[in-house]
């Protein structure tokens, strides 16, 4: 197996202004509506914003298994970036770092998804169809 630091980059332009999309990923209520990779439904979403604070995203599979996603706020930088660790269970149990950069371009923004950590290339893999299938709904929730 291969440990070393792998990551999934992906970018976005979506028709919303940065600090509305900003608040889609730091708001509870608003991360409930469109944080789905498809299979998964987000039932309860808890964040503490603040460096340092939790969030938890506690997901219902189509089989009926629970997930949980948990991390750590280490940078909030509205509306302009935001960097969070994140991590899985039941999953690999390992964290990794996602960082989202937001750069207004008149009434849209580019968005900049970077997820890197530690992982074999076959999870590294199914986390970049994750979360193509998340940001495609995150473009929904404002198109």
């Amino acid at each position: 197996m291969n440990d070393a630091p792998l990551s999934v980059t992906l970018v976005r332009r979506i028709k919303a202004p940065a600090i509305r999309i900003y608040e889609a990923w730091t708001d509870p209520a608003k991360l409930a509506r469109w944080w789905s990779p498809g299979i998964l439904d987000a039932r309860a979403v808890e964040t503490d914003l603040r460096v340092g604070g939790a969030y938890r995203i506690r997901m219902l599979g189509d089989d009926g298994a629970d997930y949980l996603v948990s991390g750590v706020y280490h940078l909030l930088q509205p509306p302009e970036k935001l960097v969070f660790s994140w991590a899985l269970t039941p999953g690999s149990g390992r964290r990794s770092t996602i960082t989202i950069l937001l750069k207004a371009e008149g009434e849209e923004t580019e968005l900049t998804f970077l997820h890197e950590g530690d992982a074999d290339p076959t999870t590294w893999s199914n986390r970049r169809r994750g979360w193509s299938g998340i940001l495609d709904r995150l473009e929904r929730e404002f198109g």
